[in-house]
């Protein structure tokens, strides 16, 4: 993962809520929705699950 989409995924994880909290075998999946830049500067909607086990 390059740094510039990891710093974006952690601005998206500390300035939004958690969607849903979802308890599986594997560990506990915390689902956060925010936006994120392209590279052409525009803003889409991403949906990114973080997984900790």
């Amino acid at each position: 993962m390059s740094l510039c989409v990891e710093q974006a995924l952690l601005a998206i994880a500390y300035a939004e809520d958690v969607q849903e909290i979802i308890h599986t075998p594997h560990g506990v999946k915390y689902i956060i929705e925010g936006k994120i830049a392209t590279p052409q500067e525009v803003n889409r909607p991403l949906a990114y699950r973080l997984d900790y086990r």
